[in-house]
């Protein structure tokens, strides 16, 4: 099956957020090469906690944004406590270290790069990295959370939610999509896609792994459908992110 419009491919998705833990970060993913200059702004306890990746030929810029580490990030564990727990959790988010050295990254990208005529920034995260891709990515063209640590916050046409049902950290999303589809009917079957759970296990469900129940080869983001749309056994039941044109319709 060939899905032509949005901006990412899940298999790309996945690529991008696995590598985002990996140290040191490979130079080259896919065909995209680590800006290095600017993914270092984000070192936070000797590590880099936002990667850069940019494909010159096509004009094309990736932003990763890591979760919180599992091994030296005990700071990002106190900034997901404080996002989580307090009244203000956003305000008082962003004046961590975490929130500012991707703040100092996303706009480095915005003014190298989006500035530039025909030139296409998509930001991705996982976990509190969702979170950040949403915060940060409100000017890329696509900014996508998978399994996102988002709560009620508001969330544009250009922002997208993949979940699994039985993440525990993204399940504070579903204010936002309640919220959303109120401001934007229809948004949240384009904008948010429920993966069904395979195990009642939290952290399986958190995982990367689990974006491997979606085709591989199923666009995210902004785009046009175009031809002849067929469901299969993989993405039945899944929202596809794109203006679709042609009679598809999509549970």
């Amino acid at each position: 099956m060939v899905l032509k419009g949005g901006s990412m491919k899940v298999s790309e998705i996945q690529t991008f957020l696995e590598e985002s833990y990996q140290d040191p970060p490979k130079e080259n993913i896919l065909g995209y090469t680590l800006d290095e200059e600017i993914s270092k702004k984000s070192i936070l306890m000797s590590q880099m906690t936002a990667r850069v990746y940019v494909k010159e030929d096509e004009k094309k810029v990736i932003v990763t944004h890591r979760g919180t580490g599992m091994e030296k990030f005990g700071s990002d564990w106190v900034n997901n406590a404080v996002y989580a727990s307090s009244p203000a959790g956003i305000v008082t988010y962003k004046l961590t270290p975490r929130y500012q050295r991707a703040k100092a990254v996303q706009e480095a990208v915005h003014k190298k790069y989006k500035e530039k005529k025909g030139w296409e920034v998509n930001t991705i995260g996982h976990s509190q990295g969702g979170l950040l891709s949403h915060l940060l990515g409100t000017e890329s063209k696509n900014s996508i959370g998978f399994n996102p640590a988002s709560k009620s916050e508001h969330l544009g046409m250009n922002q997208y939610i993949i979940r699994s049902s039985k993440d525990v950290v993204s399940a504070l999303s579903v204010p936002s999509k309640m919220l959303n589809e109120t401001l934007y009917p229809g948004w949240s079957k384009k904008h948010y896609i429920t993966i069904p759970a395979a195990t009642n296990d939290p952290v399986a469900e958190h995982n990367m792994k689990i974006l491997e129940r979606l085709d591989p080869n199923m666009k995210v983001g902004k785009g046009v459908m175009r031809g002849g749309c067929q469901c299969n056994g993989k993405l039945k039941g899944y929202t596809i992110n794109s203006e679709m044109k042609g009679g598809c319709a999509w549970s």
